[in-house]
């Protein structure tokens, strides 16, 4: 797992918020091409997205939404 933030100020807005939530995982900061729909994620217009990335480094899936744990698993197979 590895979240992206698309704020705009991530130095300042990420740490606090990882704190508070107890999130463990990585947390990269979003470049302009991201947050614009621009690179290969395509447009983020909805938040949790998670994308099921195969080993080659292609996006397989995109999900958008909130996930259970069905969700999740069957999106991993």
């Amino acid at each position: 797992v590895i979240g992206v933030a698309l704020d705009l100020a991530p130095l300042i807005t990420v740490p606090p918020w990882q704190r508070g939530s107890g999130a463990r995982y990585p947390i990269a900061a979003a470049t302009d091409a991201v947050r614009t729909g621009q690179s290969a994620l395509g447009a983020l217009d909805t938040v949790p997205i998670t994308f099921f990335i195969g080993p080659d480094g292609v996006v397989q899936r995109r999900l958008d939404g909130v996930l259970s744990a069905t969700d999740l698993r069957s999106g991993a197979e």
